[in-house]
């Protein structure tokens, strides 16, 4: 959904409420009038997940009524969407955590754009059309990071969300117990979502929350899965890395080859690394790079699907330099032989797909300080190649 399509369309919207110009009207002008009854609808932005947000600075008494709105909540955040429905809640959780807003509704329509799926409906009741304005900003931005453990493919999706502290929005939609740990596996079709939920709850201490199937309310029968759950922070954490990894591994099962990947690369910068097991009390064992010349047959196909950076070591082909031209993407060098001081930096280390593969698993690292240089930048300035030129013979 382009922003442009968008205002085109609010704009017609607005000429027929009697607006000249609804685009042009600036945010502060509906904020500074909000307490002489301002009626501007405004368009705050657009989000991954086909995700809209609007404000209506003050609701008209009729809509106000049948929506069965606090009186007080002159003032209202949209957020709408057609893909995702929790990666939107999880973060309107956050939006309400930092602003003055409550969380009015929250309702999950059936939508085939998110594939077996919801969209979602997030109202946000404020008094003062700022705050509600906030809220939906606070919304749109967190959307960016809560969409990263939401995994489609022709053949279903998976969706992993966690939060340390649940607040009224997840507790509006889920009845999560506000202030503790909560986290939520969905999948689909139905029969993913079975084999997540049993997983989820096999592996760590956790109480559940909430189950819904097709007939079982919550998924306006859709064909998903959904588990919501509670309980130690850390076992909740436990309980969605291991429902994640068993997913991604029956999914790829279930795909042919090629069809789709079992994690998001889209952003995503992949060090080259097969690490040795971790002492105790480490996040991970030695993880010096790996030759990146091993992994140039696949990369310009990694780079199509939104790969925005690599770390290695050694040459790259040119055919796969061309390609990070293409894309814009950077190619990192860390020091070979130096696998124990660079584990130092690693802070954090899950796998995320092909358990099986052991050391050559996909996993997700976090990273403090981290020991790389720029050596081939994205417009295939090669440092291999200038760095090395003013000492070849000629």
């Amino acid at each position: 959904m382009k922003d442009e399509l968008i205002s085109k369309v609010m704009d017609e919207v607005m000429k027929k409420m009697g607006a000249s110009d609804a685009t042009s009207a600036p945010a502060a002008a509906c904020c500074s009038n909000a307490s002489a009854n301002c009626n501007l609808t405004e368009f705050v932005g657009t989000a991954i997940g086909h995700t809209i947000g609007l404000v209506i600075a003050n609701v008209d008494h009729q809509i106000h009524e049948k929506m069965d709105i606090d009186p007080k909540y002159r003032s209202i955040g949209i957020i709408g969407d057609r893909t995702g429905a929790g990666p939107q809640i999880f973060a309107a959780d956050e939006a309400v955590k930092a602003t003055n807003c409550e969380i009015v509704k929250i309702e999950l329509p059936r939508d085939t754009e998110g594939g077996a799926g919801h969209g979602s409906l997030i109202i946000f009741g404020a008094e003062d059309v700022s705050d509600a304005r906030r809220a939906v900003e606070v919304c749109l931005r967190e959307v960016e990071r809560t969409m990263g453990d939401v995994y489609g493919s022709p053949a279903g999706h998976l969706e992993f969300q966690y939060t340390a502290r649940a607040s009224h929005a997840l507790n509006k939609a889920f009845g999560a117990p506000i202030g503790k740990a909560f986290g939520i596996t969905v999948g689909a079709p139905a029969a993913i979502g079975v084999l997540l939920a049993d997983t989820a709850v096999k592996a760590a201490t956790v109480d559940v929350v909430g189950y819904s199937s097709p007939a079982n309310g919550g998924t306006s029968f859709s064909n998903e899965v959904i588990l919501t759950f509670t309980g130690d922070s850390g076992a909740v954490k436990q309980a969605i890395i291991a429902a994640r990894d068993a997913a991604h591994k029956r999914l790829v099962e279930a795909l042919d080859r090629g069809e789709a990947l079992p994690v998001n690369l889209d952003g995503a910068v992949i060090y080259y690394v097969g690490p040795s097991p971790a002492r105790p009390g480490r996040a991970i064992g030695a993880a010096g790079p790996t030759t990146a010349g091993r992994m140039d047959a696949y990369t310009p196909t990694l780079l199509a699907r939104g790969l925005r950076g690599m770390i290695g070591k050694g040459y790259r082909k040119p055919e796969v330099v061309e390609a990070m031209k293409q894309h814009g993407v950077p190619y990192l060098a860390a020091v070979g032989g130096a696998g124990a001081l660079i584990s130092q930096r690693i802070k954090k280390y899950t796998v995320l797909a092909y358990p099986d593969l052991g050391p050559e698993a996909v996993a997700a690292l976090e990273v403090e300080d981290f020991p790389a240089i720029v050596v081939i930048d994205s417009t295939g300035d090669n440092y291999y190649e200038t760095g090395q030129a003013p000492y070849r013979k000629l």
